[in-house]
């Protein structure tokens, strides 16, 4: 009976070892294969964060930036905010700059100087009129002259009370504006103060200016 039992035990035992090994074979394969798929993953993400950081440390290695990433710096107006003195300007003046910009795009244009980013369409400089009998009525398009000339004078009114509040500060201060924030060019050192003058004014006058940072 014992032989017997140990025979059953035999057959049974090596069927059982066969499955195992057979299963063990099955998901070792499916394992390698996700392993290496990982794997490679893992060195696609690494090789595109080398490359990510080294155009990162390319980009702050440039001069102008003084080890900063920030993307204002990329414009005239951006540095001089950010690297006045005693103290960096606030976002509000930087906000004033950019929109003192949008403006005398927004004019030039309006004027028919060609100025990218601010074309006509874009703009809506350029749109139907209201009044389906208008006689101002552009012949050749859909185009109605009398709500472009109102589009062209409320964007040249624009510019000239943004210049009254410079001029105010200093005559020559709506150039200095202009070559700083539109034209994207370093101010000379002697600029600096009327600049940040400036530059307050225009947030004041737009409600840029939080608070915290209005003066008494």
């Amino acid at each position: 009976m014992g032989l017997n039992l140990m025979r059953i035990e035999d057959k049974i035992r090596p069927a059982a070892k066969i499955k195992a090994a057979a299963d063990r074979i099955v998901f070792s394969t499916e394992a390698r294969g996700l392993i290496s798929h990982a794997r490679a993953v893992e060195e696609d993400r690494k090789a595109r964060e080398a490359a990510r950081a080294a155009e990162i440390a390319a980009v702050v290695a440039q001069p102008h930036r003084r080890g900063s990433y920030d993307p204002k710096r990329e414009s005239a107006l951006g540095r001089f905010c950010d690297d006045f003195k005693p103290f960096p300007l606030g976002d509000h003046c930087y906000r004033a700059g950019v929109r003192y910009a949008e403006i005398i795009g927004e004019a030039k244009t309006a004027q028919g100087f060609p100025v990218p980013g601010y074309e006509p369409p874009e703009r809506g400089y350029w749109e139907q009129c209201a009044k389906p009998n208008c006689d101002k009525r552009d012949p050749r398009s859909s185009v109605c002259l009398c709500s472009a000339q109102a589009r062209k004078e409320l964007a040249l009114m624009r510019l000239r009370d943004a210049d009254a509040i410079l001029a105010a500060i200093f005559p020559g201060l709506p150039w200095q504006m202009y070559r700083l924030c539109f034209n994207s060019l370093d101010p000379a050192p002697q600029e600096s103060d009327p600049l940040r003058r400036g530059l307050t004014a225009l947030s004041d006058a737009w409600g840029f200016t939080p608070k915290s940072a209005m003066r008494p």
